[in-house]
Order: C-alpha cells, then sequence, then structure tokens
C-alpha cells in the first residue's frame, strides 16, 4: 500500500516534501503546512509553511509531496504486514500441515467468546477432548449445557491437529510409533495455532 503521490490538498494538510524544482535547500522529507490555496489558470498552487521557516509553494505539475498522516498510514501497515509476516515464518509447521485450520480457529474464537480463559493462557485448552472441556467447565461451577457449541468445536479442532500431526510424520519421515515424539510434534502445532490466533492472524484464514 503506497501513500498517495501529490494528493490534492486543504487548508490546515500537513504534508511531507519529497522533492521541489529548482530548490536544492528543500530538501526531501521537510515537514510542512499547507497555509493557503492560490487558484491559477494552471490549476492549484499550495503556499506551505516549511519546517525550515520558508514559505514557499508546492507546484502540481513539477513537485512532489505527500500528506503526513498518509505515510503514517503506510508505515503502520507495512508494520502490521511485517509483523504477521514474521508470525507466518514462525508458525510454519501449523500453516504447512493443517489442513482444517478454520476448524482449530473456530474453537479458540468460540473459547474466547465464552470467557472461560485469558486468551494469552489458552494453548492447553487446544488440547482438551469434549470430555475435559466438560470436566473443566464443571470444575468452574458452571452449567455444561450453556457450552455445548464450545463442547462440539473441541473435538474438531483437536481432530484438525492430529491429522496434521499423522501428515507432519508422514512427510518429514519421523517416527510416528514413539508417542513421545508424536506428543512432541502436537505440542508444538498446539503452541504455533495459539500463537496465530493471538497474533490476529486468523482472521485472514479461509474456509
Amino acid at each position: 500500500m503506497a501513500a498517495k503521490l501529490n494528493p490534492e490538498l486543504k487548508v490546515g494538510d500537513e504534508v511531507i516534501l519529497l522533492y521541489m524544482t529548482d530548490e536544492p535547500k528543500m530538501r526531501p522529507g521537510l515537514n510542512g503546512t499547507v497555509r493557503a490555496i492560490n487558484n491559477t489558470p494552471w490549476g492549484p498552487q499550495y503556499t506551505v509553511k516549511w519546517e525550515s521557516g520558508s514559505e514557499l509553494d508546492l507546484i502540481p505539475d513539477t513537485d512532489k509531496w505527500t500528506l503526513k498522516s498518509d505515510l503514517q498510514k503506510k508505515n503502520r501497515v507495512d508494520e502490521e504486514m511485517d509483523s504477521q509476516n514474521k508470525n507466518l515464518k514462525d508458525n510454519f509447521n501449523f500453516m504447512k500441515y493443517v489442513r482444517d485450520k478454520k476448524d482449530v480457529f473456530d474453537f479458540l474464537s468460540k473459547l474466547q467468546k465464552s470467557g472461560l480463559t485469558n486468551m494469552l493462557a489458552a494453548r492447553p485448552f487446544l488440547t482438551y477432548t469434549s470430555e475435559d472441556l466438560k470436566k473443566y467447565i464443571a470444575g468452574q461451577f458452571k452449567d455444561v449445557d450453556d457450552y455445548e457449541e464450545i463442547i462440539e468445536a473441541a473435538d474438531a479442532s483437536r481432530d484438525a491437529l492430529i491429522r496434521g500431526v499423522m501428515k507432519w510424520v508422514e512427510e518429514s519421515e519421523t517416527d510416528g510409533d514413539n508417542m513421545d515424539n508424536v506428543n512432541k510434534l502436537f505440542t508444538k502445532l498446539t503452541k504455533e495455532a495459539h500463537a496465530l490466533y493471538v497474533g490476529n492472524y486468523s482472521s485472514f484464514i479461509k474456509k
């Protein structure tokens, strides 16, 4: 997402200079505030009070600028994308081996809405069967019948993760008869799924 080049301006807009013709002292990156708009036969020119102290006009045909707010928005989007890309890289195995990601994220979403736990501490719930979850809910002195949807979602999520482990074992030639190895892979997938959800990547996962 690029910041818009030479957008129309109004009085009070804050701009960042990218280039000004025949004005070597007007360096790229200067900040300024639009003080007036001058209509000419060739179109509008913008009188800007620059942070350097000068008050020179921006001419659309020869100069280049962007709105400060647009550039800040672009930087925020770039930072968010960098964060999402890092999150994906760090949690590659879940993305590669778990086919039914939506089942996992659907369970975590229902868990979040239920208020049963703080989502930062939700990772162990991905290991629960529906019976485990029923016991947990009952232990919180809550009515199990009020949580029917999340209980059903627990098994779908766990099954999706188990299928992911089986695929990982098959493709990586891990010893599938060694339950310690299998459990380690399962734990790794639950950690990655939780990290992705908390990192807000789940909204990008399609059905």
